[in-house]
C-alpha cells in the first residue's frame, strides 16, 4: 500500500504522479518484544529511584551515568578483562562529547560532582566515579534489576 502525500511547491516532475503526489512504501510499524518494554520500564524506574537516592537532577544522573560506563569502556573491551583493572579515568573533554554539553558545562557539572564526592579527579583533570559512591550505585536495585534484563535480552 502507497501513501500519497501532497507535491512540494506545485512541482509534478521528477519521481511525482501525475497528479503531483509523492508516492511512498508505508513504514513499517516497529515491533519491540516484551523484554524491551520491560528494559525501558526499568531505565525509567532507574532514573527516578536513584534521583531520589542519590539526590541527583536528571542532568547530574546523565554524567555521573556517562562518567561510569566511561570509565569501564576500555576495561570491558579488553581482550582479557582482569577483575583486578581499575577504573580508567575519562577526560572532561570526553565527558563533554559524550553528553552532547558544552566543554565548559561539562567542566562546571564534573566540579560539582567532585564537590560532593560523587567523583574524582586525577592530577589532569581527568574523572573517575569515587569507589564508594560507584560500589552503592552499583549495588542499587533498580541498576540491578536493569541489568539482569540485559542479560535476558542476548
Amino acid at each position: 500500500m502507497a501513501i500519497e502525500a501532497p507535491a512540494c511547491h506545485g512541482h509534478t516532475a521528477g519521481g511525482f504522479g501525475s497528479a503531483g503526489l509523492a508516492t511512498m512504501a508505508q513504514p513499517a510499524t516497529p515491533v519491540l518484544a516484551p523484554v524491551d518494554y520491560t528494559a525501558l520500564n526499568e531505565l525509567i524506574t532507574l532514573l527516578r529511584e536513584a534521583q531520589t537516592a542519590f539526590d541527583l537532577g536528571l542532568e547530574d544522573l546523565v554524567m555521573v551515568l556517562t562518567i561510569m560506563v566511561g570509565n569501564v569502556q576500555r576495561w570491558h573491551r579488553a581482550t582479557q578483562p582482569s577483575y583486578t583493572m581499575s577504573l580508567i579515568p575519562m577526560s572532561q573533554s570526553a565527558v563533554s562529547r559524550a553528553t552532547g554539553l558544552a566543554r565548559e558545562t561539562a567542566r562546571r557539572r564534573v566540579q560539582r560532582l567532585h564537590q560532593r564526592g560523587l567523583v574524582a579527579l586525577d592530577r589532569r583533570g581527568a574523572v573517575t566515579l569515587d569507589p564508594h559512591f560507584a560500589r552503592s550505585f552499583i549495588d542499587h536495585k533498580a541498576l540491578r534489576r536493569l541489568l539482569a534484563l540485559t542479560d535476558q535480552g542476548e
